[in-house]
């Protein structure tokens, strides 16, 4: 934040938090998705540092500073789960912030859907499909991207795409412990976004 001051006069910054647990849960599934072979408990633990750790989640620290160094209407925070719900309140109130334009001018019946989440009972195919496609690059140079009739089939996809159209289970991984370890601050948090 010091940085940016020092770099632009008089800065606007736009920033977007989501809820801890619902970020973890998207970070790993990002995480295995672009390679990632470790599990969920590997990859986030409450009581132990793993790649993601809690303390780097706690969003009202980050307000903190940015209420410290910036002018309160320089900062536009939002929820990405309001974003999520309800795309052209977020918006209308962001082109206000940046003082540009209104909603009217945009489209949205054409934004695009979201990345698809692998299911929770897929995961482990998928981290063992990207081991098994890393030793094979590693070993040999090549692996187990395949094209088909113009069509990329990979162990993403597979799992992402391929898989889900079979059979898409609704059990979910349980983040209520996580929830619950973030709830206070998350609502510390909250009471600094505009939405």
């Amino acid at each position: 934040v010091r940085t940016i001051k020092r770099c632009f006069l008089d800065p606007k910054l736009i920033i977007c938090f989501r809820e801890p647990s619902s970020f973890i849960l998207s970070s790993y599934k990002q995480y295995i998705h672009e390679g990632g072979t470790k599990c969920f408990k590997d990859f986030f633990s409450i009581h132990h540092k793993k790649i993601v750790t809690p303390r780097d989640l706690y969003f009202s620290k980050y307000i903190e500073i940015l209420n410290d160094e910036l002018p309160k209407e320089n900062i536009f925070i939002y929820n990405y789960e309001t974003f999520r719900s309800d795309k052209e309140k977020v918006l209308t109130e962001l082109l206000e912030f940046i003082g540009v334009g209104n909603i009217e001018n945009l489209d949205l019946s054409k934004t695009k859907k979201g990345n698809p989440s692998i299911p929770f009972i897929y995961e482990p195919i998928l981290r063992n499909l990207n081991s098994i496609d890393s030793f094979l690059r590693t070993n040999f140079n090549f692996g187990l991207k395949l094209i088909l009739f113009g069509k990329v089939l990979s162990p993403r996809v597979f799992c992402q795409y391929v898989l889900p159209a079979i059979y898409r289970p609704k059990k979910e991984r349980q983040l209520t412990e996580i929830k619950k370890y973030f709830s206070s601050d998350w609502e510390i948090a909250k009471k600094n976004f505009h939405l």
